[in-house]
């Protein structure tokens, strides 16, 4: 982890409320964007945050694992020699009016939209439409 993280990852660890860590993500631009009215349960600062954009009125459950990338890459070139695969990037982008469950993942390149609630340890790893309640493998 580097400097960066570990400091801004301390201070998500000092903010006492939740409402109070999305206050501190948009105070330091530590994300692309993060919108009014929020919530964070989470206090790890993921890998390549500029890559995660969160509307107003989204509340973040604890343990909730935001993925921008893989890592895919190292094993395959490591596999075949003469290859030259790219680390898989993408972003992850959060719409209005948004509840996301403890324990979720969200990985790449994936659009959640607005008035979607995603339950409780829900993998997601595709765009959902929103206006829906979203569980399990989405």
């Amino acid at each position: 982890m580097d400097w960066y993280r570990i400091k801004h990852t301390i201070g998500m660890y000092l903010c006492p409320t939740a409402i109070k860590r999305a206050e501190y993500l948009k105070k330091n631009d530590i994300l692309y964007y993060i919108g009014d009215n929020c919530m964070t349960m989470f206090r790890k600062i993921p890998l390549y945050p500029k890559l995660i954009s969160i509307g107003d009125n989204v509340w973040i459950a604890s343990q909730v694992s935001f993925i921008p990338h893989d890592v895919i890459h190292r094993m395959l070139n490591n596999k075949f020699e003469e290859s030259d695969f790219q680390e898989n990037l993408g972003c992850i982008h959060i719409k209005d009016n948004v509840f996301i469950g403890s324990n979720s993942t969200i990985l790449p390149n994936v659009m959640i939209g607005s008035n979607t609630v995603i339950a409780a340890g829900t993998l997601v790893n595709k765009s959902i439409p929103g206006n829906g309640v979203y569980g399990g493998y989405q």
